[in-house]
């Protein structure tokens, strides 16, 4: 999930350094870019996200280097020969099996384990498939069709779908009744691995 983070983060890191508009916006067809690159808040948004990358990228190295001892105890699809010490991936398609490999695997580990009580879990597991579709959330049909609920609280609580937040997903899965995430998750499953 570091890698995801890191090949995002560096992208738009990018785009911003330049004053370009990143790719993931051109369809918004923001007119005051060039405004927003020479004011006050484009400073605040990018050197904080400089500093996310640097820490990420300090994460990832220290993961890597714990993990490259036992890689080939993993029993993780696609996993293995994806596993580099480096980001040279320019396109999501081109790491996207190995890293859904990787979020279906901890999901099973998630679901099969009888220790963790199954509200907990629950909450795991949505937060597991809003990494597993990363490349899909900030669409909002995919977001409106695969977290209804969510939506619902959104709505429930006055709250504005403008694009996807992660702050609101996080307090909307900590205050879901078990059931809803029950409901929510079958249709993810149903979505996602019924294929």
């Amino acid at each position: 999930m570091l890698r995801a983070f890191l090949f995002y983060g560096d992208s738009l890191a990018h785009a911003l350094e330049v004053k370009q508009l990143p790719n993931e916006l051109q369809q918004y067809k923001l007119e005051r870019w060039r405004d927003f690159t020479e004011s006050r808040e484009y400073l605040i948004i990018l050197n904080p996200l400089k500093y996310e990358i640097m820490a990420g990228r300090a994460e990832f190295d220290d993961a890597y280097a714990q993990i490259c001892p036992v890689i080939n105890q993993f029993r993780i699809r696609n996993f293995v020969d994806k596993f580099t010490s480096t980001i040279t991936e320019t396109e999501f398609e081109q790491f996207k099996v190995a890293y859904r490999s990787t979020t279906s695997h901890v999901f099973k580990l998630v679901h099969e384990n009888k220790t963790i009580e199954s509200h907990l879990k629950n909450k795991i597991k949505m937060r597991l498939f809003c990494c597993h579709m990363i490349n899909r959330i900030f669409d909002p049909a995919e977001t409106e069709t695969n977290f209804q609920y969510y939506i619902k609280w959104l709505n429930r609580n006055d709250l504005p779908y403008e694009r996807f937040d992660f702050v609101n997903f996080k307090k909307w899965i900590l205050s879901e009744t078990k059931e809803n995430l029950d409901k929510n998750i079958i249709l993810l499953h149903k979505i996602f691995f019924s294929k």
